[in-house]
């Protein structure tokens, strides 16, 4: 993962990456994190289906999401983020208002996330009024969170 992130550092071209159920785990995290806060035109990143990302690669995920000016859509479907790594990535979404919009946001397949986490982007996602997707389902939040989701 290092020597693709290293070699995609800085890529003029890049608009899109798709690293779907191919191993990303936290050590990796570290360097998409690092592609997606310094990359000026990756509009789109699927990470979904790499269980091991979990609350600590969301986390970093987040950190990356504010510096970001351009990533327009992040799939994080099925990679264990719960109620910690949901409530960072909102965080991310109200403190990024002068950077490009996330306007799809996938989370669904986790069920670890709960209650608090869908709350948190639910609301976030309501305050910045960018997001238009926000996938949820399969999630461990009570069904009309899921729905109020559903923007």
């Amino acid at each position: 993962m290092t020597e693709l992130c290293d070699a995609l550092l800085g890529h003029a071209y890049l608009v899109e990456l798709r690293l779907r159920a191919v191993g990303v785990g936290l050590s990796g995290t570290h360097h998409v994190a690092e592609l997606i806060g310094t990359s000026m035109r990756l509009k789109h990143l699927e990470l979904s289906h790499n269980k091991s990302i979990g609350n600590n690669g969301a986390c970093r995920r987040a950190d990356a999401l504010r510096a970001s000016r351009a990533l327009a859509r992040l799939e994080l479907a099925g990679c264990g983020v719960g109620d910690v790594g949901a409530v960072a990535l909102a965080n991310a979404l109200t403190s990024r208002r002068s950077a490009g919009p996330l306007k799809h946001l996938d989370l669904a397949l986790s069920p670890d996330l709960g209650s608090e986490g869908a709350e948190a982007l639910r609301d976030a996602a309501t305050k910045c009024r960018q997001i238009s997707t926000l996938d949820l389902s399969g999630t461990g939040a009570p069904p009309p969170l899921v729905t109020a989701a559903q923007l």
